[in-house]
């Protein structure tokens, strides 16, 4: 308590503490072995990438004078920082993971939350993104840029880079926290980016161009490092703000709650333990947030997509590209949803086991859920085979394929996870539920279409190759009943598996 008061007043010994509770916390870890691993392959991946940012400072110039011999080297990097500062922006928030700090222990002490948010703000700033930068730069600068335009000019050009890249570091720390409160927003946010670079890339809007001609001006006048510095200061003050804003022990509670009017399905309740389970899952979904947003993340790809079938003659609008449209648009659902099958249930998967409902009537509910939604998309779709009618067995196809194998698929494999999803948490960004079960699934789940297709393909009888899926696609829904016997035998010797591993939390 006392080191607690005296933080108050000192903000380096409030830094020396959290450090320390930080080393000590590590090293006191149950998982110790586990987060020397960890950290040592870190460390391992941080100086291979150093001296790829040192050799690409050297060599950077041979590199783009090989490919646009007759171009100017500094004119072309300087378009090409339009495309690095966008994809470092998305990299932060996709992959770069924030510093851990439990704040509502130290809510609890005599601390000032202006101190903990400072000091989180500090911690951040120590990673590899934003040393990148200056590992680049250093070289380049010496190896070309200080002969080519001076010292003055290379300083300039240097430090607004510096200074644009830790702004886009506290606007991603921003829209790491923002996204748990307002994922669809955020959802948005970095499809708008990623829209934005299509554009730019595809339709030749020359914003990359503009953006050069903009940057080597601006760093000509010194105006670059004026808006580095506004950009900066406004970004770490919004950060702050908003920090400081959301760090309360009762934060997201309120005497009156926000009435939201979700779908009942209450019809359902006439078909009985299987009604109830299928209305349980629909439930699950419209009501929190990560299921949510996990079925309209996966609705909003779907038009991306179409431009891939308008495209004739891309790899995409024929041969295995095609197959393999045909059977992700239709099985967009199971992608987003199937994949933490049986971890969606984690939370009450005791109850589940212990309750009076059948076995099979669990598993039928999760396969009745993944034929309505497949179904949905077909429907969704059926109108664009109106336009493009030689898209129609295609798309029969992956709708059979999606609900006659793909679906049993996912019931199959998916009784070998147990990993735990906190359905309180949010949704854009959160990895909770997922391990090499994930990436395992794309073998049989993408190869095997291919699989069956490519002998087909190879022989010039594509369409003799479209009509086979389909035929296994049918056969899976004759073979209904004897499947599903499968399946519930898999499910009853897995299931108390799976129940220990939903447990650790």
């Amino acid at each position: 308590m006392f080191e607690a008061l005296i933080l108050q007043f000192s903000f380096p010994a409030m830094m020396k503490m959290f450090l320390t509770l930080s080393w000590k916390n590590f090293w006191r870890s149950v998982s110790l072995g586990k987060n020397l691993l960890v950290n040592l392959m870190k460390g391992f991946m941080f100086v291979y990438l150093s001296f790829v940012f040192i050799f690409f400072g050297f060599f950077i110039v041979k590199l783009i004078s090989g490919t646009n011999p007759d171009s100017n080297v500094l004119e072309i990097l300087n378009q090409y920082l339009f495309y690095y500062f966008l994809v470092d922006l998305l990299v932060r928030v996709l992959f770069v993971a924030t510093p851990k700090l439990d704040l509502p222990v130290f809510l609890c002490l005599p601390i000032p939350r202006r101190k903990l948010v400072k000091y989180y703000l500090f911690r951040s700033v120590f990673n590899l993104n934003n040393l990148a930068p200056v590992l680049f730069l250093v070289p380049f600068c010496l190896s070309f840029l200080i002969e080519e335009k001076g010292w003055t000019y290379s300083l300039v050009w240097s430090f607004t880079i510096i200074l644009l890249s830790f702004s886009f570091h506290f606007l991603a720390l921003f829209l790491n926290k923002f996204q748990l409160k307002k994922p669809i927003l955020g959802m948005l946010l970095i499809g708008g980016l990623g829209l934005f670079v299509w554009l730019d890339f595809s339709n030749g809007l020359f914003f990359a161009s503009r953006f050069g001609i903009a940057f080597d001006k601006f760093t000509s006048t010194g105006i670059g490092l004026i808006i580095g510095v506004i950009m900066l200061f406004f970004t770490i003050q919004g950060s702050f703000r908003f920090l400081i804003k959301n760090s309360y022990l009762d934060k997201g509670l309120s005497s009156e709650k926000r009435k939201i009017q979700f779908p009942e399905f209450s019809f359902l309740g006439r078909f009985g333990s299987l009604g109830q389970m299928i209305k349980l899952d629909l439930n699950l979904i419209f009501r929190n947030s990560r299921p949510r947003s996990t079925l309209i993340f996966g609705v909003l790809l779907i038009p991306f997509f179409f431009y891939n079938f308008l495209n004739q003659g891309s790899f995409w609008s024929e041969g295995f590209g095609l197959i393999f449209m045909s059977v992700f648009l239709l099985g967009v659902f199971q992608l987003n949803y199937n994949q933490y099958l049986f971890s969606w249930d984690s939370s009450y998967f005791d109850f589940i086991l212990s309750g009076s409902f059948k076995t099979s009537d669990y598993l039928m509910s999760k396969y009745v859920v993944t034929v309505f939604f497949t179904s949905i998309a077909f429907l969704f779709m059926a109108p664009f085979c109106f336009f493009y009618p030689q898209f129609l067995q295609y798309f029969i196809m992956g709708y059979l394929l999606n609900i006659g194998v793909i679906a049993y698929i996912y019931l199959f494999i998916m009784t070998y996870n147990r990993k735990r999803i906190d359905l309180a948490k949010g949704a854009l960004f959160n990895y909770e539920g997922s391990g090499y079960i994930q990436y395992l699934l794309a073998v049989p789940v993408l190869g095997l279409p291919f699989l069956i297709y490519a002998p087909f393909y190879f022989l010039g009888k594509e369409q003799a190759g479209v009509y086979t899926l389909m035929a296994f696609g049918i056969a899976g829904l004759i073979l209904h009943k004897p499947i599903f016997k499968i399946l519930l035998k898999q499910f009853k010797n897995q299931k108390y598996k799976m129940a220990a591993g939903f447990r650790k939390k």
